[in-house]
């Protein structure tokens, strides 16, 4: 099993100390105001930070399934409130969730935060639910558990969020490790494995449990494997 990068690269930067808790960020007060300006209509609520885009498609999950994860999401907890996450060419996607769900339970910032702002804001909210993404690491960054929807086009465990309360979903194929940035022969295949259902298990219990922002340094959980 290969190391992952972000332990690989904690060496390269302190080979014998141990890393602080998070966050290991700290956002200077512009990019803190700029973030509560734009979460202010949501102030108060239960954040729950999506990140359905990536800009390399053989990464992203379904988007018809991040629409029926977020219906579940606001159905079962109330107070909840979607915040989308990405880069511009996530808005059109950011905003397909807003409608589904309603104006009330989403806030879609994809595009509308650099990455400084974005760790602001990240840090506002409960847990992320998403892709394989910049916007998962950065959530591990600052804290938050991460429900990662991977798929298997490069090792296993490399790319996992640094901390240990997380959860990757994963599917092993006869393929994995194809490093395809697009996949058309298989269709997808290791990702239409993840179900909704898959998804909902891992993001369920996170609705309802307390949460500290503290999470250790460690390995994290991974599902949905064929060992």
């Amino acid at each position: 099993m290969l190391p992952r990068e972000c332990d690989r690269l904690l060496r390269i930067v302190d080979a014998d100390g141990e890393p602080p808790p998070p966050p290991y960020l700290t956002p200077p007060p512009a990019a803190e105001k700029k973030a509560r300006q734009l979460l202010e209509p949501v102030a108060g609520r239960m954040l729950v930070a999506l990140g359905p885009g990536s800009k390399m498609p053989a990464k992203k999950w379904f988007l018809d399934r991040y629409l029926a994860v977020a219906r579940r999401i606001v159905d079962r907890s109330p107070e909840a409130v979607l915040v989308v996450f990405g880069g511009r060419e996530d808005r059109e996607e950011g905003d397909r969730i807003v409608q589904a769900v309603g104006a009330d339970r989403a806030l879609n910032l994809a595009g509308a935060t650099d990455i400084i702002e974005s760790a602001a804001a990240l840090a506002h909210c409960k847990f992320y639910v998403g892709n394989d993404t910049g916007t998962m690491h950065l959530a591990a960054v600052m804290g938050l558990p991460c429900v990662g929807v991977f798929t298997s086009r490069e090792n296993r465990d490399v790319w996992a969020p640094w901390g240990n309360s997380h959860t990757i979903l994963r599917r092993e194929l006869p393929c994995s490790g194809c490093m395809l940035e697009t996949c058309e022969v298989e269709r997808m295949r290791c990702l239409d494995l993840i179900s909704v259902d898959d998804v909902w298990d891992a993001v369920e219990p996170h609705l309802s449990a307390s949460w500290t922002g503290t999470p250790d340094p460690g390995p994290a959980t991974l599902r949905g494997i064929d060992r």
